[in-house]
């Protein structure tokens, strides 16, 4: 469930059910045992988006490409949440260009935090020529584009984007990475899809 309080929004998820077997990551080499980390050692779930390909490839295992999901479910959407207290207005940009998003019937949200080295005025005008740009160039309704700046003195820190589809059980994506190019293509992130009910799918 997702409801809106004032600039606040507030994400509700039911438990999806016991979580599957661990695996622990070290280098190229995987392990089954799920025993804990331990300086390089990263304890990944087995349905766990990672950003960092060489955590993934070549090696067997069922870790995926954070990206790949996020694209996967943009595509078939009607309705986006992105929260995130860090951005990037390209690599948004770039993603709903790659995905091919389009539809006035569509519905976008972002909720960015307010960045303590960008001068307020900027961000805002910045933010409203991003929401202009998806308005025009993806054909959506500007009334469905909806962009959220908090400005609290509580930096958001969260990260969580939803997907919604017709006729599917919303699809959480909960980690580490802000929605920008650095999260998904410079740093090690990692994050974990949840449904509210049903069998958890990727894609």
């Amino acid at each position: 469930m997702l409801a809106s309080q004032g600039a606040v929004l507030v994400l509700c998820w039911r438990p999806v059910g016991s979580l599957p077997a661990t695996r622990r990551v070290v280098g190229n080499d995987v392990a089954h045992d799920g025993s804990a980390g331990m300086g390089g050692v990263m304890i990944a779930e087995k349905f766990a988006l990672v950003t960092n390909a060489s955590a993934r490839d070549g090696i067997g295992t069922t870790l995926h490409g954070a990206q790949d999901c996020i694209e996967n479910h943009i595509k078939v959407a009607d309705d986006i949440v992105i929260v995130s207290g860090f951005y990037g207005e390209d690599f948004i940009k770039a993603i709903l260009r790659d995905t091919k998003f389009s539809g006035r019937d569509r519905r976008l949200t972002f909720v960015f935090a307010g960045l303590p080295d960008v001068v307020l005025d900027t961000q805002v005008h910045d933010l409203t020529a991003l929401k202009d740009h998806i308005v025009s160039t993806h054909r959506c309704a500007a009334k469905n584009v909806d962009i959220r700046l908090l400005t609290s003195s509580k930096f958001l820190h969260a990260k969580v984007f939803r997907f919604r589809a017709k006729g599917r059980p919303p699809v959480y994506v909960i980690g580490s990475a802000n929605f920008s190019k650095a999260a998904f293509t410079q740093n090690d992130e990692s994050a974990l899809p949840c449904l509210s009910s049903g069998k958890m799918k990727l894609r």
